[in-house]
């Protein structure tokens, strides 16, 4: 926490997982291995063949295009949140990672973006920060 010219009692926050905090990014896992954002969205298949294509696209971006095009589970809304906490707690509970993240200590987390992810992040101010949350409380776990 900072403590303003005026008194007030501001906590630090990593706005945007870019730059020195790329690494809390879906999009950057263990070289070799599939990333959080390449198994979150094999999870949404239907079919085993398009998981398999989703795990082995060349990066996350591609793997994330990919899922726009195949069907997804009928019940992806009332699992996605588990399966994505899940996939964080894998992630984040391996080195380097689990040292970065608890390095952040008593910082607020927001996955600050400008491609209008309302609901994972925060853009234009606006959102639930669900995924700089769910870090947040991982973090809180490992303590």
């Amino acid at each position: 926490m900072i403590l303003s010219e005026r008194g007030i009692i501001q906590m630090k926050t990593i706005n945007g997982f870019k730059g020195e905090y790329r690494w809390l990014s879906n999009f950057v896992g263990l070289d070799g291995q599939p990333t959080v954002e390449h198994r979150y969205q094999a999870a949404k298949a239907v079919r085993e063949c398009d998981r398999n294509l989703i795990l082995y696209c060349t990066t996350p971006g591609r793997a994330k295009n990919f899922a726009k095009t195949i069907a997804i589970r009928h019940d992806w809304n009332d699992i996605r949140l588990t399966i994505m906490e899940q996939l964080l707690i894998d992630k984040f509970t391996k080195e380097p990672f689990k040292t970065l993240l608890l390095a952040t200590k008593g910082v607020y987390l927001e996955e600050t973006n400008d491609w209008g992810d309302t609901f994972w992040g925060v853009c234009h101010g606006v959102g639930e920060n669900v995924l700089g949350e769910l870090l947040m409380e991982i973090r809180a776990e490992l303590v």
